[in-house]
């Protein structure tokens, strides 16, 4: 499975861990967001964790928006804030 994920823009990836393993990592941009691609092979059943640490640029509003693709089974998803504070 191919899975991108778009940052915000000037954010910069400091790490992609699968599974608590560093995970190799594609990109590019699109739009001026940087976007994170990761080859993930998941067998039928099988559950993972796909996990990024990024720095980005301070901003306003420090609550991310997360936009999901529509899934027959959707995603857990959960974000954090580290090292910041409004």
């Amino acid at each position: 499975m191919l899975v991108g994920v778009y940052g915000p823009v000037g954010a910069l990836l400091m790490e992609a861990t699968l599974d608590g393993k560093l995970e190799p990592v594609g990109g590019g941009t699109d739009r001026g967001h940087p976007v994170w691609t990761f080859k993930i092979s998941i067998d039928p059943g099988q559950k993972s964790t796909l996990s990024l640490g990024f720095t980005e640029p301070t901003v306003a509003n420090p609550n991310p928006t997360l936009r999901l693709p529509a899934m027959v089974i959707p995603p857990r998803v959960s974000t954090s804030l580290q090292g910041c504070q409004p």
